[in-house]
């Protein structure tokens, strides 16, 4: 995620109006570098970017802190001034939808999509 936000604020500062895209599971989301990404974004206001994390409540030793609770995921990316948009991953066009309003979003956008391994 500090990879795609570098690229977001980077084209905000020069003007160029591109939308950056970032992919992360759910073991990724328990990483501090991840918070400190997100709490950079809320606070530069990167409208330009749109995150979506893929839960599927496994991370790569166990299950993951908040398992399948899409609600905390949200919550706690939204408390830092991003727009929070829950999905189900396996629904086409739930994630179209979701994709939809993050584009339409004048915040950074991130989109939890809860998804079923296997």
């Amino acid at each position: 995620l500090a990879i795609g936000v570098g690229m977001a604020y980077a084209k905000k500062l020069h003007n160029i109006n591109r939308r950056v895209y970032v992919l992360l599971g759910d073991g990724e989301m328990a990483e501090g570098s991840v918070w400190e990404a997100i709490n950079f974004a809320g606070r530069r206001g990167l409208s330009n970017l749109t995150a979506v994390v893929d839960v599927n409540r496994l991370g790569q030793s166990g299950p993951t802190l908040y398992e399948w609770q899409v609600d905390a995921y949200a919550k706690r990316i939204a408390a830092f001034d991003w727009d929070v948009f829950v999905c189900n991953g396996h629904d086409v066009r739930d994630l179209l939808e979701a994709f939809s309003k993050a584009k339409a979003s004048n915040r950074p956008s991130f989109i939890v999509a809860k998804t079923v391994k296997g």
